[in-house]
């Protein structure tokens, strides 16, 4: 988890003068109830501490080539065919015809299109 301050970090500030956003990712997990409960392992980190609007363009750029490092820039084949393979096995899906998995989405192939060149949602289904 990555946060950037925004209204949901906002917490009083030291004088009671009003409120900024000083809540740290560790903070805001904190507060979520029953979230230790999971067990699940979160890794955090506290970008910013901004309010939205102090946002600017070189923070963006900066959050991107974070993200993009944090993510190793997977390829989307391994979570397609981790969504697929259940489907391929479930009776319901048994009797539909031909099925494509793609995004955590199932689609009959017959209605299916490319509706963008690098979108990881590039295929759907349009008007069904």
């Amino acid at each position: 988890m990555i946060t950037l301050g925004g209204t949901i970090a906002m917490a009083p500030t030291t004088d009671r003068a009003g409120v900024a956003p000083s809540l740290t990712a560790d903070d805001l997990l904190a507060a979520v109830p029953g979230l230790v409960n999971t067990g699940i392992t979160l890794r955090t980190t506290t970008f910013r501490a901004l309010p939205s609007a102090s946002l600017g363009i070189a923070d963006l750029v900066e959050l991107a080539t974070l993200i993009t490092s944090e993510l190793n820039s997977g390829a989307d084949g391994p979570a397609n065919l981790l969504a697929t393979i259940p489907v391929a096995g479930s009776g319901v899906c048994r009797g539909l015809g031909c099925l494509v998995v793609l995004n955590d989405e199932i689609h009959a192939a017959r209605y299916l299109r490319n509706t963008h060149t690098t979108a990881t949602s590039a295929f759907a289904s349009p008007n069904l």
